[in-house]
């Protein structure tokens, strides 16, 4: 398949070890791309309740899977900007937006119990937070 980032055909299926799942991780850019069938089984809540697209902010990448053009959206409680097809509903990510979307979640969890001197609770609910735990997962096996 073709990658987003690379635009050329350097996506390969890697196969993530006790996840079930075989996702495309670009052989160059080392990004991510999720199929909206992968995402619905590797989380608790549908993809399908994702509703962050903003049609007025078409991305210049096209879909790896059904080839046309991704919408951008701002990942929910952070300022990284991620592509996601709204016809296949598939997301990508960029390695360098995984890792970021990895750090502001640690942190605000940090920041959370500093301010309540307990132990960190879920910072996010619902969609983010099965999405940020996919990518804490993912992100550790790749």
């Amino acid at each position: 398949m073709r990658c987003p980032h690379c635009a050329d055909d350097s996506l390969r299926e890697k196969p993530i070890r006790d996840e079930g799942v075989r996702l495309d991780v670009c052989d160059r850019c080392q990004g991510v791309w999720y199929d909206g069938g992968e995402l619905q089984r590797l989380m608790t809540v549908a993809a399908g309740e994702l509703h962050v697209l903003d049609a007025s902010a078409p991305s210049e990448r096209l879909c790896p899977r059904c080839l046309r053009r991704m919408f951008v959206f701002n990942f929910p409680r952070t300022v990284v900007t991620v592509d996601m097809c709204g016809h296949c509903r598939g997301l990508w990510l960029d390695a360098s937006e995984s890792k970021e979307i990895k750090t502001v979640r640690d942190q605000q969890q940090r920041q959370q119990a500093a301010a309540g001197g307990t132990s960190p609770t879920r910072v996010t609910t619902g969609i983010t937070d099965d999405l940020l735990q996919l990518i804490d997962r993912i992100t550790d096996r790749l």
